[in-house]
């Protein structure tokens, strides 16, 4: 059975505007979301391009811009994951991040 559908197989008219209203409600959530998550994105990069060391920048673009794991990165630079997971924490301290 279909919703928004009355006894016969006419569509219910008071149900339509309604069911507008509020897809046009989630548009708006969605962007808004979307606005800060983009929001969100830029101060990454911009963070990110801020780290003078190289390897220490290769490290945080590839884990929050590239979404690599710990494992794919500590191959990528020849280290331990667990090495390269504590560069990033120290980096994060050395920042007041953490």
């Amino acid at each position: 059975a279909l919703t928004g559908m009355s006894g016969g197989n006419e569509p219910s008219h008071d149900k339509i505007p309604e069911a507008v209203e509020r897809i046009l409600e989630i548009i708006n959530e969605l962007q808004t979301q979307m606005d800060v998550c983009t929001d969100t994105c830029e101060e990454i990069i911009t963070f990110t391009q801020s780290i003078a060391d190289t390897r220490l920048k290769d490290i945080f673009r590839r884990r929050y811009i590239m979404g690599e794991t710990w494992e794919t990165i500590a191959e990528a630079l020849g280290l331990s994951s667990k090495w390269v997971k504590l560069l990033h924490d120290k980096f994060l301290h050395s920042v007041n991040i953490f």
